[in-house]
């Protein structure tokens, strides 16, 4: 008991910044209301498909039931090869709303607990390291951009991955050098590929910057930087291999052509507005320009920007305000887009020009941001009296902008009170309303920190608490419009998953594919709206992910999806034209010269990394069996169980040769043997690791042997 009572006081700090944490993000961490569009219609259906195969005994290889089929696998974005999806799928069996819900709250406590131990580079006072925890946990990207889980993964590790750096550097320990690969690895194998770019970029600076300083132990650091390289290696073996079996088909893999809509998700500076005034970004209004609504958010709290402004003015002096800030610049501009030369210059840099949305470089913005924070708390620590004077100056500021606002927006503030107190979904008013609204929130922190500052001892306590307070509110009032929908429980969509098929859907292999859209009667999909099919394991299509084969953009362009549309997954070719423009009917097929209208199907049935078909072909004339699905390499078919060769057809899908004469067993299957090897060998690293490190944690020192007399 004395044990627990010590552990409890010991991390008293971080327990309470994650039962807040909790209690603050409440309708995706008790399971109140669903999560919203990506993270519904893209994450959700992605890990799905990994849940219903791996429960079924099989690998995810092979997703057949969006844009003709993908590498499931190989997919960038579904957490494949990650073990905290692993660890969703193994509680939850399949990757339901309910592990989503789970998997996104642990982001944000990871995103909050990482900042508490990396500012301890800024600060040892835990109220500024808790001040710092909680304003990058309810910053605006975390709130504003909850839709796309993939990118909060990308920023919720960073501070654990640079903990481990500075550790490491200091302490030159093996552990540290196991954590960073670790940390490395987690977030490499779970987060948008936009974040593991600059990543790299982070890395090689940190690792430089730390080695430089290491003095006499340079040889040392460096070696401990490279092992923690080959553990982060080891543990992505899976993902670095399924992404070499699909990177000759993936159409994203050269660089995006420097277009508008490209770069449309930028933080321009009308978005500035939300560092301050938050609220603001949820009107309606021209003001915006296409910038996603969940992506203009880049608050990171009212005291949080007054206290970072208060340290570039008052600690310039100090290095580490000096490199904050200019690291700080940096992320602001490249997060502005085409709005500045910065990003288009950048976009020349390697790995740069593979994404879009430059708005998530606010995230490190924001990162920076804080940290200078906590180094402005440590001087008010120090001169309380001098932060007052600041308070008033934007208490004043704020009020004007009050006033100049009041004729504009108060016949609308009764009714956008309403809405948000009733947790309505993009309310619709103009910015003037929200502006007022917000102003009078801000006038009120800053008169009861000014009231309460003459009263308590302890400043640092009274800007945590009105802090924290702040960031609530600002998170209760966005969450029905950026991170869940109001509309939708949890509970009611579970029975969407109660309905869900456990079988395979053939009925596309009757029926052309134009007739699938997902959906089936009696099992209402929403809020899910373009990757349904892989729910329902119905063969459409229809779909959207990034990870997609350019032999599906090529039929898109060239109007060839359009005739193959025509047939079901399996066809033979009878008609043959020179180009897909030229394609108008059915069992049409281009690029090939093989044609024969006697070939019969008789059975087909679609298997789960793979196809049955037997063919019936009575004719002197060799005849071709088309499978309407995307072309890979590691398909392998046996014709009568003897290896027959799959060729490219109609830009990209399969077909195989069916010889005169023959009555034809046909076997598809797909496999991948070299990344299979490298998961097993990814698991056994992981778990010696993880042997490792438990060990280290209860054993923290070895025994020192006494030396004989």
């Amino acid at each position: 008991m004395n044990r627990l009572k010590e552990l409890l006081h010991c991390y008293r700090f971080p327990i309470i910044l994650s039962i807040v944490i909790t209690l603050v993000i409440w309708p995706i961490s008790f399971h109140l209301f669903s999560p919203k569009w990506d993270n519904i219609d893209c994450f959700l259906p992605y890990r799905y498909f990994l849940s219903s195969y791996i429960n079924q005994g099989e690998w995810p290889w092979w997703n057949p039931f969006q844009s003709l089929g993908y590498p499931g696998y190989a997919d960038l974005q579904s957490g494949a090869w990650n073990p905290i999806t692993w660890t969703m799928i193994g509680l939850f069996g399949d990757y339901t709303i309910h592990a989503l819900s789970t998997e996104l709250t642990l982001y944000f406590l990871l995103g909050g607990l990482g900042m508490y131990k990396f500012s301890i580079c800024i600060s040892k006072d835990s109220y500024i390291r808790m001040f710092c925890g909680f304003s990058f946990a309810l910053c605006g990207f975390m709130v504003g951009t909850t839709q796309i889980m993939v990118f909060l993964i990308g920023i919720v590790w960073l501070p654990w991955i640079l903990h481990a750096i500075r550790a490491l550097a200091h302490e030159t320990k093996l552990k540290h050098a196991c954590y960073l690969g670790l940390y490395i690895a987690l977030e490499t194998t779970s987060a948008s590929p936009a974040f593991t770019i600059i990543l790299i970029y982070i890395l090689l600076g940190a690792v430089v910057f730390y080695t430089l300083k290491s003095g006499k132990q340079k040889l040392k650091v460096f070696r401990l930087y490279c092992f923690a390289g080959l553990i982060a290696i080891l543990l992505c073996l899976p993902l670095v291999s399924s992404f070499n079996d699909f990177s000759p088909y993936f159409g994203r893999v050269g660089k995006l052509e420097y277009l508008p809509w490209v770069y449309a998700g930028s933080f321009d500076f009308a978005e500035y507005i939300s560092l301050i005034f938050p609220m603001t970004i949820l009107s309606k209004g021209d003001v915006w320009g296409s910038t996603d609504l969940t992506l203009r958010n880049g608050y990171f709290g009212l005291f949080g920007l007054i206290i970072s402004v208060y340290a570039l003015v008052k600690c310039w002096k100090l290095k580490n305000t000096k490199i904050l800030a200019i690291l700080g610049l940096v992320a602001l501009l490249l997060a502005a887009g085409d709005y500045t030369p910065i990003f288009k210059m950048a976009y020349n840099l390697p790995g740069f020009g593979r994404f879009r949305h430059p708005s998530f470089f606010r995230s490190y913005f924001i990162f920076f941001m804080i940290l200078l924070s906590g180094i402005g708390l440590n001087e008010i620590k120090h001169k309380q009296h001098a932060f007052s004077s600041w308070i008033i100056v934007v208490l004043i500021v704020t009020f004007g902008i009050l006033l100049s606002v009041y004729s504009n927006s108060i016949g609308f503030v009764t009714d956008l009170l309403s809405d948000l107190l009733t947790f309505k979904e993009k309310p619709d008013y103009f910015a003037e309303p929200f502006l007022f609204i917000n102003s009078t929130i801000v006038i009120l922190l800053l008169l009861t920190y000014l009231l309460l500052s003459k009263k308590v001892k302890n400043k640092l306590q009274l800007i945590l608490y009105l802090g924290v307070f702040d960031l609530v509110l600002q998170t209760q009032i966005t969450a029905a419009t950026t991170m869940v929908f109001p509309q939708k429980t949890t509970e009611q969509f579970s029975e969407f998953y109660d309905l869900l098929p456990s079988e395979i859907d053939q009925d596309p292999t009757e029926k052309p594919l134009k007739d699938f859209n997902g959906y089936r009667k009696g099992c209402d999909p929403y809020p899910i709206w373009r990757n349904v099919g892989t729910f329902t394991k119905q063969i459409s299509l229809n779909g959207h992910n990034p990870t997609m084969m350019s032999s599906f953009n090529v039929l898109e362009k060239n109007g060839g999806l359009n005739n193959i549309g025509l047939n079901p997954v399996f066809f033979a070719s009878k008609h043959i034209v020179d180009s897909a423009q030229l394609a108008t009917q059915p069992n049409t097929v281009w690029g090939t010269s093989i044609s024969n209208d006697e070939i019969r199907l008789d059975q087909k049935k679609i298997e789960h990394n793979g196809f049955f078909m037997e063919v019936t072909n009575p004719s002197k004339d060799t005849g071709l069996i088309v499978i309407n699905q995307n072309f890979h390499h590691l398909w392998q078919a046996t014709l009568n169980k003897n290896s027959t060769e799959i060729k490219r057809v109609n830009d990209g899908l399969m077909g195989i040769e069916i010889p005169p004469q023959t009555n034809a067993r046909v076997q598809m299957i797909y496999d991948a043997p070299t990344t299979r090897l490298c998961f097993w060998f990814s698991v056994v690293s992981y778990l010696i690791l993880f042997l490792y490190l438990i060990q280290n944690i209860l054993y923290p020192h070895k025994p020192q042997l006494k030396k004989s007399a």
